[in-house]
């Protein structure tokens, strides 16, 4: 049975944990901001010097459908949501009513249980994402791209892409040299970022891989060889694209097919 209260951590249901455990509401959060400003000299006003976003909370609050007599039965279950709430640091929450969409999880919080004999006590669990502040979804979109480039020279193509969400997001990136000679170079460009990679040395059918880690971090490997420190300086931190159609541009001096792809984040 499909549950719009549902609750899914590493794939594994809350209500499932005890057959006495009834969900009872779900506050999915929103992206909390950190913004600064200074004022206008106009003394009317202000300038917006940095905006963010910090971390996102997630609430679940759930009842134990047992009379005030079980006492053992009663904590028995809310130790087993315990367990499966507190397995949650590093894994992926999802709701019932949104599969499409999903949450990586950095901290749980769960609220002292107060007194079992209370029949119609609630009980809490928070979770705390932080790296990824944002509701992400559970797959990605991708186009699959390339460019033939039979004398060597260097040549930008650009190509469109719809990008999903609300907020800004991060490419990921698997280019594979299809030319008889080794590619050397390549710059990527999303109009609000850019990276180039010097120094390479991909040979025929090899694969240079940007990608990033569940909670964010930026990956750079050609092969099995880790080439992050071969960006070039003044660069961007990461692949950022925001939401919308974009234009994304791959500047190389090798034919080469991409297969490009994101995952949509939702305040």
């Amino acid at each position: 049975m499909i549950l719009s209260r549902r609750v899914i951590l590493d794939g594994k249901q809350l209500d499932q944990q005890d057959a006495a455990i009834v969900v009872r509401s779900v506050q999915t959060g929103t992206s909390k901001t950190n913004v600064q400003m200074t004022p206008l000299m106009s003394g009317i006003g202000q300038r917006i010097t940095s905006l963010g976003y910090s971390e996102l909370v997630v609430t679940v609050r759930f009842a134990i459908d047992l009379p005030k007599r079980q006492l053992e039965a009663r904590r028995r279950a809310y130790e087993a949501a315990c367990a499966w709430a507190m397995s949650g640091r590093g894994k992926w929450l999802s709701l019932g009513f949104d599969s499409y969409r999903r949450l990586y999880v950095d901290r749980v919080e769960i609220a002292e249980p107060s007194d079992f004999w209370d029949w119609t006590n609630d009980y809490t669990i928070t979770f705390h994402a932080v790296s990824v502040p944002f509701w992400q979804d559970s797959a990605p979109t991708a186009i699959m791209v390339g460019m033939m480039n039979p004398d060597g020279t260097e040549q930008t193509s650009p190509y469109a892409m719809t990008i999903p969400g609300h907020v800004r997001t991060v490419l990921n990136m698997s280019i594979s040299n299809e030319s008889s000679s080794a590619l050397t170079y390549i710059t990527i460009s999303t109009g609000i970022s850019t990276i180039t990679l010097n120094g390479l040395s991909m040979a025929s059918g090899r694969s240079l891989v940007i990608s990033h880690t569940d909670n964010g971090l930026l990956q750079i490997k050609a092969g099995s060889e880790n080439v992050y420190g071969k960006q070039a300086a003044g660069g961007s931190t990461d692949l950022y694209v925001d939401p919308g159609d974009q234009e994304i541009s791959i500047t190389t001096n090798r034919g080469f097919i991409a297969d490009i792809s994101c995952y949509g984040r939702y305040v």
